[in-house]
């Protein structure tokens, strides 16, 4: 129903449009203002009915197909609009107005010079080039500008800042010291969980391992958290994404899908961070983090370490800092279960993490 009242919706509008291309047609011939256009004949009422006829026809054919464009054109939109900021709209805006006003002052100036023909030609391209050219350099300078608003805003008023969108993938989920870094506020810019990795998550949670459920159900533990204590996007495969379906492999979904939203991507994955680094997708490893943020150790530093257990070389002995870094102690072999003091020797940094040697003071 909806569907034939937008049909003879368009089949109208298309015969307005027809029947107002007669006016500006007859007042160009017989060189008339647009208040001495009359049909004064029964040629000129058949021309008139002709042009409202076939321009309603067209709207009216063409009908489903701008229907269909009118919703993919709609979904686009508004996908495109939530990564769109207040200012940045209203910039953007500002710039189609100056543009405008512009091609106006300008219009005004050669009025008389050209046939109101070639005035109304000249005039709408003249409008709809300025108002372009005005979008396009304000769109263009709106990220240098972005606190152009800010000097308006109420004092106290929350700012919210957008950052670069971060996709997550089902390690990161897993692991689960995302969560604490998403609370300590080292996170910023929008969170978005794509919905093929909530199902594989699920998967996981279903195995038949035992080992692969318990991960799998913390991991949904972990979610929930996420999704309870901070503003997280669910992405499904909406018209944008439906190709995304076809293809099996997850690690090749999220670089994709990062490549379209021009996100980030969070994970623990080794070989994912590789593809998508070789992608030039920018890639926020958590080991990689904590690594980072392991504290210092120099040649010469005097510690206190508890030796768990033989070393692989002869008369080696093995202990751990508390972020997990191993130890390999000297001559430490005969006192395994002893807290001894040690000086550090060398500290040796391999793609597993770091690797501390020690010798125990005399």
């Amino acid at each position: 129903m909806i569907k034939k009242m937008y049909s003879v919706l368009l089949f109208v509008m298309g015969g307005i449009i027809g029947g107002l291309l007669f006016c500006v047609l007859q007042m160009q011939l017989e060189n008339i203002s647009f208040n001495e256009v009359a049909v004064t004949s029964v040629v000129d009422f058949s021309i008139l009915v002709l042009f409202v006829v076939i321009f309603g026809l067209i709207f009216r054919i063409f009908a489903p197909t701008l229907i269909k464009k009118q919703k993919k054109a709609a979904s686009y939109i508004e996908h495109d609009l939530k990564d769109i900021s207040i200012d940045a709209i209203l910039v953007d805006a500002l710039g189609v107005v100056i543009g405008l006003v512009i091609a106006l002052i300008i219009s005004m100036s050669y009025r008389s010079l050209l046939p109101p023909l070639w005035y109304a030609v000249v005039t709408i391209v003249l409008y709809f080039m300025l108002g372009f050219f005005g979008f396009a350099i304000a769109s263009a300078k709106v990220k240098g500008n972005r606190k152009i608003f800010d000097n308006f805003a109420i004092r106290g008023q929350e700012k919210i800042q957008a950052g670069v969108p971060k996709v997550i993938d089902t390690s990161v989920i897993i692991d689960g010291r995302i969560l604490d870094i998403m609370r300590a506020g080292f996170i910023d810019g929008k969170i978005i969980i794509p919905a093929f990795v909530l199902d594989e998550l699920r998967h996981i949670a279903d195995s038949s391992d035992n080992i692969k459920r318990v991960r799998g159900r913390r991991g949904l533990d972990i979610l929930n958290q996420i999704r309870s204590e901070f503003n997280v996007e669910i992405c499904n495969n909406t018209t944008k994404f439906k190709y995304l379906d076809d293809i099996p492999e997850v690690d090749v979904k999220l670089i994709k899908l990062a490549r379209e939203l021009n996100a980030n991507l969070i994970t623990t994955d080794f070989n994912l961070n590789k593809v998508a680094t070789i992608n030039d997708i920018k890639v926020l490893n958590i080991n990689e983090l904590a690594n980072a943020i392991k504290p210092v150790v120099i040649p010469g530093e005097q510690m206190l370490i508890d030796i768990v257990k033989r070393g692989k070389d002869r008369e080696q002995g093995i202990g751990y800092l508390d972020d997990g870094t191993m130890i390999v102690v000297e001559d430490g072999a005969d006192h395994i279960a002893e807290n001894v003091a040690a000086t550090v020797t060398s500290v040796i940094q391999t793609a597993a993490g770091k690797m501390i040697f020690a010798r125990i003071n005399p």
